[in-house]
């Protein structure tokens, strides 16, 4: 046991041969001076590395991508989404609720007025915004979009779901540089619902503006009545998005009627534009879809 133990400490300092843990002082400075060179080195790699990087960046506060869609890198087409979030958007938005018990759909509602929030503050000076008339908005501003045209969905503090009228918010993706090619009523597909061509046809007699990526939704399984506020589309006024301070996306609130308790309702809701190709594989860009289950036997 007394070897082990002088052993021991002879391997910690060893007076004979003046070494520490094996080795001398200068052999400890050699390799003490090999880590300190080797990590500088790291450091001073990762930080060239870092200095590339972020020279290919716009690091303004509303800078813009290095890659755009022009570039063939990127999705072309722009996407549709709704609100209120759910769990279940992998594939698809199921939002179940009952009507007669406000936790059923409390989160909903609270996701709806966290999404509309920011619209109700247009006087913010960091992110201005101004109204717009029809046509192309001023260069290097952004729009305003007045949540009141969101008609009855805008006043009402439960969205509708109390009333068995639910409001649901559409949006278009942001897509940098993207501007759309309307439809009229003539080159409209074939495939485009009547109700629609016969919309923009009624805009067109009335001589109002028509530059709308144009919107339909639709029951592919069930039966409701829907409503768009304030049309059924969004104006041009609002594109291209260019990464403007203060830039919302233009929203359509479709109000869904006419439901049946216990019987879920398939929605199917699309953009309509002459540059959102819809054919073979990408027959589904520009769509989305959501299941409305109005059920009586939510358990809280």
């Amino acid at each position: 046991m007394e070897n082990k133990q002088e052993s021991f400490r002879r391997f910690l300092w060893n007076p004979d041969t003046k070494t520490f843990l094996g080795r001398t002082g200068l052999s400890w400075a050699k390799i003490a001076l090999f880590y300190v060179f080797f990590y500088l080195f790291l450091a001073g790699y990762f930080a060239f590395m870092m200095t590339v990087f972020y020279s290919t960046l716009d690091t303004h506060a509303y800078g813009r991508p290095k890659y755009t869609p022009t570039d063939g890198s990127l999705l072309r087409h722009p996407g549709v989404s709704i609100r209120p979030r759910t769990s279940t958007e992998f594939m698809f938005a199921a939002i179940w609720f009952d009507s007669t018990n406000p936790s059923s759909y409390q989160g909903y509602v609270e996701s709806l007025d966290s999404f509309v929030e920011p619209y109700k503050n247009n006087q913010n000076v960091h992110n201005p915004r101004v109204y717009c008339t029809a046509g192309k908005r001023p260069s290097g501003v952004a729009c305003n979009f007045d949540i009141d045209l969101l008609g009855p969905c805008a006043s009402d503090r439960a969205w509708g779901f109390d009333k068995l009228e639910p409001c649901i918010l559409v949006k278009m993706n942001k897509l940098l540089n993207w501007i759309p090619e309307p439809y009229t009523s003539k080159d409209l597909p074939d495939d485009a619902p009547e109700e629609l061509r016969t919309h923009i046809q009624n805009l067109e007699g009335a001589g109002k503006d028509t530059s709308y990526t144009w919107l339909s939704c639709k029951p592919v399984k069930g039966d409701c009545i829907i409503d768009y506020y304030p049309e059924p589309g969004f104006s041009q006024v609002y594109f291209p998005f260019d990464n403007n301070p203060g830039y919302l996306p233009p929203i359509v609130a479709i109000k869904i009627s006419n439901l049946t308790v216990n019987q879920d309702v398939h929605v199917v809701c699309t953009l309509w534009a002459k540059n959102i190709v819809r054919e073979g594989f990408k027959k589904q860009l520009g769509e989305v879809i959501f299941v409305l289950s109005p059920d009586d036997y939510w358990i809280s």
